[in-house]
């Protein structure tokens, strides 16, 4: 359900019932602005509908955008790889000293070989 405001200066009834914050009914005519800065993007008299409903900033403050946007990736991106290779080292020790364990298992049995071999060849 939109809402509806009346303001008593100018007599506007204003709409914000959008999916796009930057948009706003004005007497049945929407109108778009910027939603970081709060300049003048288009009217639907004016400009193609399409572009004014997808648009949600002017250009300078997209490219702004933009730069955040991607310094938030980066971030996310080399904090996933400081956890995977943290995950990999930790993986690695682990499999180090398994193996250390698994090679001192097989030495006891090849002397317990060894010792029964001995034994056996003592007895006959």
């Amino acid at each position: 359900m939109s809402q509806l405001k009346q303001y008593p200066d100018n007599g506007y009834e204003i709409d914000y019932d959008f999916n796009n914050p930057a948009l706003c009914k004005v007497n049945g005519v929407i109108y778009s602005y910027c939603t970081q800065c709060g300049t003048y993007i288009g009217c639907e008299t004016d400009t193609n509908w399409y572009k004014l409903i997808k648009q949600e900033c002017c250009p300078s403050c997209r490219e702004k955008i933009i730069r955040e946007q991607t310094a938030i990736r980066q971030k996310n991106f080399r904090k996933r790889n400081r956890e995977e290779k943290r995950l990999v080292k930790q993986q690695n020790t682990l499999l180090k000293q398994e193996n250390k364990l698994l090679r001192e298992a097989v030495m006891a049995l090849r002397d317990d070989v060894e010792r029964l071999k001995a034994h056996q060849e003592r007895a006959c």
